[in-house]
């Protein structure tokens, strides 16, 4: 994967980190409030990753995107919205960014939550739930999740 795609990739993570951060604070205030509201220097913009396909001879688009959710939020459902109508190619790609989001969405999580200084180790690491592949902090209610919204006509 190019540069240019991990860069895109970086700004998708960003925004619902600094909102998992931002719960973080409300709840438990283990992290520095004006530290998080710093995070805004780390993105420049909202990020997402288009697919095109074709959907009833038609081109038809969705952008993937990550957002708060809670522990019913199931990944099956979003894929299902695309996957009959997509090539194998592009569903190796699209596995690939999803995996590759997984990993760099934990790794900035963890660089960024050690930068805030925060009072407590125990929401350093995000996990995945294999069951529906959110992502989510051992006793926090709102996880992350991986959605696939239709663009705009």
């Amino acid at each position: 994967m190019d540069n240019e795609k991990i860069k895109m990739i970086e700004m998708l993570t960003i925004p619902v980190i600094k909102d998992l951060l931002i719960i973080l604070y409300n709840k438990y205030k283990i992290c520095d409030e004006e530290k998080i509201i710093e995070l805004d220097e780390y993105k420049s913009e909202l990020g997402s990753i288009k697919v095109s396909y074709n959907k009833e001879n038609e081109t038809k688009c969705v952008y993937i995107i990550l957002k708060i959710c809670d522990k019913n939020h199931d990944l099956g459902t979003e894929i299902n919205k695309i996957k009959p109508y997509v090539t194998e190619d592009q569903w190796k790609q699209i596995l690939t960014y999803l995996s590759t989001t997984v990993f760099i969405l934990r790794t900035i999580y963890s660089s960024i939550y050690e930068k805030l200084n925060c009072t407590s180790d125990a929401y350093k690491n995000l996990s995945v739930d294999m069951q529906n592949t959110t992502i989510y902090l051992d006793g926090v209610d709102e996880r992350i999740g991986i959605f696939f919204e239709e663009c705009d006509s």
